[in-house]
């Protein structure tokens, strides 16, 4: 009975890991989308005024 025991705690901790890893990956991504959107925000002036048209340009040369 304590080597199953054993067993499921080391799967749990193997899902956790595996888990951390996923979250990581995702906040790196999450991360380098808002630089790329500071990027893009900072290489033109967005102002009240910029048409949408605009926006949409400068984001498809900044790849977002």
């Amino acid at each position: 009975m304590g080597k199953k025991k054993d067993s499921v705690s080391s799967l749990g901790k193997h899902l956790l890991k595996e888990r951390k890893k996923d979250l990581s990956k995702h906040l790196y991504k999450t991360n380098r989308h808002v630089l790329d959107l500071e990027e893009a925000k900072n290489a033109t002036s967005i102002t009240e005024t910029t048409t949408l048209e605009e926006f949409l340009s400068t984001a498809e040369m900044a790849n977002i």
